[in-house]
């Protein structure tokens, strides 16, 4: 990577075939390998019908050929798509698989 930026470890279950010898954390011995995933947030009290529109216009964007060809030059997924309810299962299941990751930060040398 030129820009003088040393990647220490990436969330994956393999090593990114673009960094290969960056070690993935679960291969540092921390057992956290999520995928890659984002979201989109809305302010609270946001109406049923623009949480459906928004919901809706996300998961025809994931689904197409655009958004797979940038993903893939990302090395992301490129069908992601969650509905409201798994994606909050996704966001607290990733937040508690890396809380032993998270709390080691400050001890690395």
């Amino acid at each position: 990577m030129g820009s003088g930026l040393r990647i220490l470890g990436i969330f994956s279950e393999r090593r990114n075939p673009k960094t290969p010898d960056t070690p993935t954390v679960k291969e540092q011995g921390f057992a956290v390998a999520p995928s890659s995933f984002g979201g989109l947030w809305g302010p609270k009290g946001l109406s049923p019908s623009v949480q459906h529109k928004l919901s809706d216009a996300c998961k025809i964007a994931t689904h197409g050929e655009r958004y797979s060809q940038l993903a893939a030059g990302m090395a992301q997924p490129s069908d992601y798509y969650a509905d409201a309810a798994d994606f909050a299962r996704s966001l607290e299941k990733d937040a508690a698989d890396k809380a032993p990751l998270v709390a080691t930060l400050g001890t690395v040398n």
